[in-house]
């Protein structure tokens, strides 16, 4: 330690005085793709400088809830579209919710587990619509860029002609550059 101290001080380098080697890409998957335009910064420090971000690892909560936030909402809600997919009537989507004990007891947590399933169920009256009785598919998709890299994935939630998905969220404008990679992909993998 004391070498160090007494060594001459070191400029630390500006980040935009580095170089970052062109690395070349063989091959891009769709998901890393989607990631990219979902947050270009988060992408570019997580796969060009593989720098890890801390994540969030939730923490055990040791009271009993009275109110939902609004990712616990989003949870039950999806699990209960999911259900409702699947064939499952409105009171059973709700028992199985009511079942998981992640909603407040009581009144209070029927009262809100009515108004999630409220909200899921024309969002999975409007899947089956547009699902169309159609077999659910799927497509693998491998093309082949100009610049030499390889786009892979595979497409889900094809239904006929149409790639149809729903979701217990409200459609923000970071959903759209997915749902255009997807739709390009599967126009060009599979016109």
């Amino acid at each position: 330690a004391a070498l160090a101290t007494a060594a001459p001080a070191m400029e630390a380098p500006r980040v935009s005085d580095i170089v970052i080697d062109e690395a070349p890409v063989d091959e891009v998957s769709l998901v890393e793709l989607i990631a990219f335009f979902r947050s270009p910064a988060k992408a570019f420090l997580t796969q060009r400088l593989e720098i890890g971000l801390p994540q969030d690892e939730g923490q055990v909560e040791d009271a009993i809830a009275v109110d939902l936030d609004s990712l616990d909402e989003w949870k039950i809600g999806e699990q209960m579209l999911a259900e409702l997919l699947a064939g499952r009537s409105r009171d059973e989507a709700c028992n199985l919710a009511w079942r998981t004990g992640s909603l407040p007891p009581g009144r209070l947590g029927w009262s809100k587990i009515t108004q999630i399933v409220d909200a899921a169920v024309p969002v999975a009256e409007e899947v089956r619509r547009l699902r169309d009785d159609q077999p659910s598919a799927t497509l693998d998709v491998r093309l082949d860029l100009p610049c030499g890299t390889t786009l892979v994935g595979t497409l889900t939630d094809l239904y006929g002609a149409n790639m149809v998905s729903g979701s217990y969220s409200k459609l923000k404008e970071k959903a759209w550059p997915q749902v255009w990679i997807q739709h390009l992909a599967a126009a060009v993998a599979a016109p």
